[in-house]
């Protein structure tokens, strides 16, 4: 999806470092941790269309 890289990996970003928003400061979450993500380049296109 064309948003991943500009939403949902820099707000990963910001719950890691600890930004205190939404459920974060609902758990006094303190950041910490790590993500990764994957593309699915292949199968890509055809699952755009079956979205």
């Amino acid at each position: 999806m064309d948003y991943i890289e500009s939403v949902s990996i820099e707000r990963l970003k910001k719950v890691i470092e600890g930004e205190q928003g939404g459920v974060s400061k609902t758990l006094n979450w303190q950041g910490g941790g790590s993500f990764i993500y994957a593309k699915l380049m292949p199968l890509m296109k055809y699952l755009k269309k079956k979205l």
